[in-house]
């Protein structure tokens, strides 16, 4: 779900915040408020930061939007965009109706937990 001129916002935050064109911002998603980039915009020009990819490819499901938060952080090219807001609607159902995608991802979480430590301690080399 998406807010009024939640595109209009990002852009106009993106283009105020990052006149290199090389930068991240983050939408406002109502949980990590601009901490994580799970909604941003993002220019092509802004992968000279993260060695030519958007994500580090190690990962199964879990910590690439957390890393290439830290890394762009890292060079000061994350700008948070509080008027744009883009909601992830997630159901609250139990375990059980989970659908399998959902069963699978969380079987890989300490992988890619594991893998995000190990990388944030030798500073996210590509």
């Amino acid at each position: 779900m998406v807010g009024l001129n939640w595109l209009d916002e990002a852009i106009g935050s993106f283009d105020g915040a990052f006149p290199e064109k090389d930068g991240l911002v983050v939408f406002n998603d109502g949980k990590w408020k601009g901490k994580i980039a799970c909604h941003g915009l993002i220019h092509k020009n802004t992968l000279k930061y993260t060695g030519g990819r958007l994500f580090y490819p190690g990962y199964n499901h879990y910590n690439c939007d957390l890393e290439l938060t830290h890394v762009l952080q890292s060079h000061n090219k994350v700008a948070y965009a509080y008027n744009s807001v883009v909601y992830h609607l997630q159901a609250k159902i139990g375990r059980s109706m989970m659908d399998l995608s959902a069963i699978k991802a969380q079987k890989t979480r300490k992988k890619d937990d594991k893998l995000f430590n190990e990388r944030k301690l030798k500073g996210f080399p590509f």
